[in-house]
């Protein structure tokens, strides 16, 4: 396992990469990693296109593997990872969920897709082999047949589930609807989104006991690593594996540093496993706040919904600079939109709202330039994982704006004030 500590990540990046090199370019040698800029995720992911020749990358790229962020677009953004790279990151979430969730004998399911190059799979996979807890790992898949995970989990008597909640949901509204008694089924993991708590409400009330909920842990195929999940976690909270990375919060207005709690900003994350595609004062997408004192050692902090730049519904995650796209390759005349996340109690299923400001009757038809420009958006509704796309032609004061600055949000995520 290799970790490096801030000033050879800064030392390498802005000697090896040639975007770091320009972005750090006026930054002071002796720094301190607070005082360098902040990453525009646009500008990177411009700049990292491997057709096009990275800019990003401090070396050849000629052993590893590589990963789709997003993918929701017809330029997804590709990851590249050593092998040594790769290993550490599954060694560090492999260290923590083995301590913190998982005993020895338990049956695991991994529920997470594989192939079209998702990690989630072989994530697990590799986790398993790592762990320092020994258990069985059952690798169905999460494009399994439910019935087949059904039968599964009976005959091997399966009491752990591990995958993303759109998936788990499915399994459990099948469990529902076919009066399925008796499972063995304990304990959930999820990753890739959260876990709702009225959907663990609902879960419950299907098993008729209480089941124990973990986090797999916070972590992305483009930044890596980064927190963990363990028994004094609330809602939402994770523990900074300070292994992994260094964590800044931010405020989303000024870019002032936070270290108070209960201060909600941006999360920023410098990866300490990453050198070949350096990760510096990235924006993960997700806000957050502290949740214990500072000058704690992987000190807790609390998820609070996601940022301006990206809205995450199900597993699609949906960039503003998709929506940029389309209105772009269009003549329409629109003022402005927003994102807004919803969840819908009957269904137990995220679901998109976009309110666009025009005075054009163009809903269909935007609806249908979104659905070309992100087409796993459709294909993640027409697999029942997230409910119909919205879209909504409202005046521009119907829109949601900062109560305190004016500003308009253009990403919300109403899940937390859907409860």
């Amino acid at each position: 396992m290799t970790i490096y500590d801030s000033k050879t990540i800064l030392r390498i990046a802005r000697e090896k990469s040639e975007y770091y090199k320009e972005l750090f370019k006026d930054v002071p040698l002796d720094a301190p990693l607070e005082d360098y800029p902040l990453v525009d995720s646009s500008d990177f992911w411009a700049k990292a296109q491997f057709e096009e020749g990275s800019k990003i990358l401090t070396d050849k790229f000629v052993e590893g593997r590589v990963f789709k962020s997003g993918g929701t677009t017809g330029t997804p953004k590709f990851s590249p990872y050593t092998n040594e790279e790769w290993l550490t990151m599954c060694q560090l979430l492999s260290d923590q969920n083995g301590f913190n969730f998982l005993n020895c004998g338990d049956r695991v399911c991994n529920l997470f897709y594989s192939g079209n190059m998702y990690a989630s799979y072989d994530y697990c996979t590799i986790m398993h082999m790592l762990s320092p807890v020994k258990y069985i790992l059952y690798n169905l898949g999460g494009h399994a047949e439910i019935p087949d995970v059904i039968y599964n989990i009976k005959q091997n008597n399966i009491n752990v589930l591990i995958g993303l909640p759109s998936v788990i949901m499915k399994v459990i509204d099948y469990i529902e609807n076919n009066k399925i008694k008796d499972l063995p089924i304990k304990k959930l993991c999820f990753a890739g989104e959260s876990l709702q708590l009225n959907q663990r409400n609902y879960i419950n009330k299907v098993f008729g006991r209480e089941i124990e909920y973990f986090s797999f842990g916070l972590a992305g195929n483009d930044y890596g690593m980064v927190a963990y999940f363990s028994s004094d976690c609330g809602f939402n909270e994770h523990h900074v594996d300070d292994r992994a990375c260094y964590m800044q919060i931010r405020d989303q207005e000024t870019g002032e540093l936070i270290t108070e709690e209960h201060r909600v900003g941006k999360i920023y994350i410098t990866s300490r496993h990453k050198l070949l595609m350096p990760i510096i004062n990235y924006p993960i997408g997700d806000l957050g706040q502290w949740t214990e004192p500072e000058g704690r050692a992987n000190r807790r902090f609390q998820l609070m919904g996601r940022n301006q730049e990206v809205a995450r519904v199900g597993i699609v995650n949906l960039f503003k600079s998709d929506f940029d796209n389309v209105i772009a390759k269009n003549s329409w005349s629109i003022k402005n939109y927003q994102l807004i996340i919803h969840y819908n109690e009957t269904t137990h299923k995220d679901y998109l709202l976009i309110k666009v400001a025009t005075k054009e009757n163009i809903a269909k038809e935007f609806l249908a330039a979104i659905y070309e420009e992100c087409p796993m958006l459709l294909d993640t509704e027409q697999k029942h994982m997230i409910d119909k796309t919205i879209v909504e032609i409202v005046d521009s004061k119907d829109l949601i704006y900062n109560s305190r600055t004016g500003k308009l949000s253009q990403v919300l995520d109403l899940r937390f004030s859907d409860k």
